[in-house]
């Protein structure tokens, strides 16, 4: 498993443009750059630099919640259909992704 760079994670605007260019994360009290994001004419790239910058927390999370349902669902059984057993599936593969156990 890949070890991240902790959050909090904060998008860097380049203010004469508007325009997210850098995700930035603290460590030991120095900003370093965690991403780039390159600025385009569809407007995305704020959009995406949010959503990159928020990748930490949403881990976290996911985790959570994947624990949580862990604990209150019951065991499967593929006689009986339970709708928050695919989503149980769903956060699995996630986290599988986001933390390089699954590409």
């Amino acid at each position: 498993m890949s070890k991240h760079t902790k959050g909090p994670w904060v998008v860097d605007y380049d203010h004469s443009t508007s325009s997210a260019e850098h995700i930035r994360a603290g460590i030991d009290g120095d900003m370093y750059d965690v991403a780039s994001v390159l600025c385009d004419e569809t407007g995305s790239a704020n959009a995406n630099a949010r959503l990159i910058a928020s990748a930490p927390e949403l881990l976290d999370v996911c985790r959570c919640a994947l624990a949580d349902l862990e604990g209150v669902l019951p065991e499967y059984d593929p006689e009986r259909e339970h709708p928050a057993w695919e989503t149980l599936q769903e956060l699995r593969v996630a986290i599988a992704k986001a933390t390089g156990e699954q590409s």
